[in-house]
């Protein structure tokens, strides 16, 4: 999942190719951040397309780690929650969408996915509890351990 993206920007570890890549996106008003999480997977990264309407693309997930990070990483580009204007959201985990209702009440923002997601975020407790199941069927199926599923799922 890592892109180079940190919660200051662009990571240190990123090569020169990828730091271009970064600072060309930059130059055209396309930040990325990479939020803390509670899981194993570590950081998730969440992006600012600063133009009309201001957009940010994934929230992160509903913590106050993430939420604070994100708001004081705005805050060094001059932006606040309450001025975004759209959030797009690319898939249903919950450390890609976790601070959406948050973010969309505070701000007023419109939510935007592909319209395959509309349902599962609808029904997102039940929804996640079929995918959970799934991820387990397909870690055991893949002879990792009851328990490593408990630790990883």
């Amino acid at each position: 999942m890592s892109t180079g993206a940190d919660a200051g920007g662009v990571a240190a570890e990123a090569d020169s190719d990828e730091r271009a890549a970064w600072d060309a996106a930059a130059a055209e008003g396309i930040h990325a951040v990479a939020l803390a999480t509670p899981f194993a997977i570590g950081r998730v990264n969440c992006y600012l397309i600063d133009d009309e309407p201001l957009t940010l693309v994934d929230t992160g997930p509903n913590s106050g780690q993430a939420l604070d990070e994100l708001e004081m990483w705005l805050a060094t580009r001059g932006r606040r929650i309450e001025e975004i204007e759209l959030i797009v959201l690319t898939h249903q985990h919950i450390d890609h969408l976790g601070l959406t209702e948050i973010l969309s009440r505070r701000s007023g923002a419109r939510v935007a996915a592909w319209h395959e997601l509309v349902p599962y975020m609808r029904h997102f407790s039940a929804a996640a509890a079929t995918d959970d199941a799934f991820a387990m069927t397909v870690m055991r199926r893949h002879e990792i351990g009851r328990a490593s599923c408990r630790e990883r799922v």
